[in-house]
């Protein structure tokens, strides 16, 4: 959702009370040190209460909001109309002008619209207003008291039923509160009926004089402003009576055209969707995001079949044994021939059950690839991009029908109180689904004037591309788990490798460091260091019985294992022989803020390198007096390698060292010049390990809160599904 958008939304949450005490209290902050969103906060509670359209207009740009407006005028709404863009100029009547009108102030023509000589006590007491309208071209007027009119081009004909052009007169006198009607003399009844009214408004055309008649095959689409849109609303004529009142007859519903706006405007995601998405720590504004992750959980419908109502139980008597009958079949059938009796629309437009499961085991919900078919250009202008639809959707994914919402996709053509009609009809009277659609249909809501043959093709593009929707998501989802499958198995595989060879490393070293202090050993004895055994050879598995350099090996492996001083002394001769191993300790600075960190020694006498453990950016080892050795810290920030080195340490203590920041090419550099060149090789290859190991922690990290956000996901959305199959690794990755 885009951020002027967001906040539209978060002023609409304000206005309406839906904000928690601490948010309303931070919002209201907000509005009293920021002049420019106070002035967003009241335009928008101007059009929520439908109120100073005057001023309203002029501020529109302001507001962000975009709107698309056809030509014809049938095209405008409820909705769009108390904030509609006045395209046309029209003028009101300047009673300073010279020219004469047929209305002027109270004053009346001899003749009616119908060309009669009969004037009610209406006419008389409420002043006109002229509008100066150029007949052959589209134009939009709006009253003082907030009527809005959509003229057509050429609406008005002449006494031969003739369209005229050119400059007419139209006279509006309007009375849309009781005060006014009271003082107006206007009566409140049909016949004998008591009328609640909700304005009266009178109209008439005249050019150059002479009297215009409305085009019935056009008309002219009017509004007239309410606080409170009741349902069961009617438009009636007015007829003069001969004592000076006005007859209301001919009752007719109200029934509006819907205005449509920037589909990409309206939120078709599930009730409390981007919120708890909010919560989770999710950005609800990234729309990218927001989409990929609903458009995924399509994948759970990609193997399953709709079916209406279960297949031992035939939903119509009529229909074939097998019970079973298409949704289109059985919506073309009511459509087309209604019923005598609501019955329960079952839908499987489902995730887990089969064909013949029952309806108390059945998961259903609305595929989100249904959703994504709609969400795009291809259904601007028709009752999908309108704020009716949008809030007919809130409870259709409340009740996860499928049927219902196919229902409206495939019937653009027709109004939406039709639709909610058939909505509530294939429900039971008593059922929660029935009342809403009911409602929604008693507020004779229209349609989107488009042609029909653009809604066939309309629902055509729907149908396939939900269907391909689901099969490219399925498809996607597959290869992307089956990838990080792939991925797993080959990181396995590397860091196998990698513990082997740390292993070999290690091994190899103390096989080094045995016999360099063995070899000491005999030294300080006076034996043969020619022939000192070598560690691992088959002399030390032989079974021996006599003593001397047995037990001195034995005494060095022991030492040389657990990293403690040799003092040896021979028995007999009383010679001695002594190794010390001597402290060091390493302890880093800032370690807290690397996300990794290594610490090696590098001993002059050895093969490989010596990596230390550590806690808390402290590390310790013990130094074999025998070698010298060098420190070399690295560690990761991200990908941002930092380094340390010091040629020679020895057995004390070194407190805060600091690593600096080091490129790819300036490490490599260091590390290939850190030892020897066996321990360069060595380095170079833990460091490639530790890379690695860096991006796939990322993305195994990655993976896991994926799987962790669609659990989530999925339970909000389609419960049932999660108790009946919770999403596991091994499922994800099928």
């Amino acid at each position: 959702m885009r951020p002027e958008l967001e906040l539209m939304e978060k002023i609409e949450q304000y206005l309406k009370g839906e904000m928690t005490d601490p948010g309303k209290a931070s919002f209201e902050s907000q509005i009293a040190n920021d002049p420019a969103l106070a002035e967003q906060v009241k335009l928008q509670a101007d059009i929520m209460r439908g109120i100073e359209r005057n001023i309203l207009k002029q501020k529109i740009q302001i507001a962000g909001k975009r709107f698309r407006w056809g030509v014809n005028a049938r095209k405008w709404g409820l909705g769009g109309l108390s904030v509609a863009v006045i395209l046309s100029v029209v003028f009101f009547y300047d009673k300073n002008a010279s020219h004469h009108y047929a209305y002027e102030g109270k004053s009346l023509p001899e003749y009616n619209e119908q060309g009669e000589k009969k004037w009610a006590d209406a006419d008389r007491n409420i002043p006109a207003q002229i509008f100066l309208l150029n007949a052959s071209k589209d134009t939009v007027i709006e009253t003082k008291g907030g009527i809005v009119m959509a003229v057509p081009a050429h609406v008005f004909l002449d006494e031969n039923g003739n369209p005229v052009d050119g400059r007419i007169e139209l006279a509006v006198k309007e009375a849309l509160d009781p005060a006014t009607i009271m003082k107006a003399g206007l009566s409140t009844r049909s016949g004998n009926n008591l009328l609640e009214s909700g304005g009266m408004f009178f109209t008439d055309a005249r050019k150059d004089g002479k009297i215009l008649k409305i085009d019935p095959a056009h008309g002219i689409y009017a509004e007239i402003p309410t606080d409170n849109n009741r349902p069961g609303m009617q438009l009636f004529n007015g007829k003069r009576t001969m004592s000076g009142n006005i007859d209301w007859i001919n009752p007719k519903p109200l029934e509006h055209d819907l205005v449509p706006v920037d589909i990409q405007m309206l939120n078709f995601y599930p009730p409390h969707y981007l919120d708890s998405l909010q919560q989770w720590g999710y950005d609800r504004m990234n729309k990218k995001f927001t989409d990929s992750l609903y458009y995924s959980l399509a994948r759970l419908f990609a193997n399953e079949t709709e079916y209406i109502g279960p297949a031992s139980k035939p939903i119509m008597e009529n229909e074939k044994s097998s019970g079973k009958m298409s949704k289109s079949e059985f919506l073309d059938k009511l459509l087309k021939n209604g019923s005598s009796q609501p019955r329960k629309y079952y839908s499987t437009d489902t995730i887990t059950s089969s064909a013949d499961s029952s309806i108390s085991e059945t998961c259903y919900g609305i595929n989100p690839s249904k959703i994504k078919a709609i969400w795009n250009e291809k259904f601007q202008n028709t009752i999908l991009a309108t704020r009716e639809f949008e809030e007919r959707l809130y409870w259709i994914h409340v009740y996860r029908d499928p049927a219902i919402f196919d229902l409206y996709v495939n019937n653009l053509d027709k109004s939406l109180s039709v639709i909610d009609s058939l909505a509530a009809l294939i429900w039971h009277g008593g059922s929660d689904v029935y009342k809403i659609f009911s409602s929604f249909a008693s507020r004779h809501d229209g349609k989107v004037q488009n042609g029909s043959k653009q809604f066939e093709m309309l629902r055509e593009y729907y149908q396939n591309k939900a269907r391909a929707f689901t099969e490219a998501i399925a498809k996607t989802e597959n290869e992307f788990w089956g990838k990080q499958a792939q991925l797993d198995d080959e990181a396995l595989d590397r860091r196998t490798k990698h513990e082997t060879d740390s292993i070999n490393r290690m091994a190899q070293n103390f096989r080094e460091e045995l016999r360099l202090n063995i070899k000491e050993a005999y030294r300080q004895l006076g034996y043969d260091t020619a022939i000192v055994p070598r560690p691992g050879t088959s002399a030390y598995r032989a079974q021996v019985t006599t003593t001397g350099w047995c037990n001195v090996d034995r005494y060095v492996t022991e030492s040389t294992i657990t990293r403690t001083s040799l003092n040896y002394t021979e028995p007999g001769t009383g010679k001695k022989a002594i190794i010390n191993y001597l402290p060091v300790s390493v302890q880093v600075d800032q370690w807290k803020q690397y996300d990794r960190l290594n610490v090696y020694l590098l001993p002059d006498r050895l093969t490989s390198f010596m990596r230390l453990d550590g806690i808390e950016g402290k590390y310790t080892e013990k130094l074999d007096e025998l070698m010298r050795y060098k420190l070399i810290c690295i560690a990761y920030k991200d990908e941002q390698a930092y380094f340390y080195s010091k040629d020679t340490i020895e057995a004390k203590d070194y407190s805060t060292i600091i690593l600096t920041p080091a490129g790819k090419d300036e490490l490599n550099k260091k590390l290939n010049s850190a030892g020897n060149f066996t321990q360069s090789s060595f380095l170079d290859r833990e460091n490639d390990f530790a890379l690695f190991d860096i991006t796939d922690q990322k993305r195994q990290k990655y993976n896991l809160g994926l799987q962790e956000l669609t659990r989530r996901a999925t339970e909000l959305i389609f419960p049932c599904y999660s108790r009946q199959q919770p999403i596991t690794n091994t499922e994800q990755r099928k």
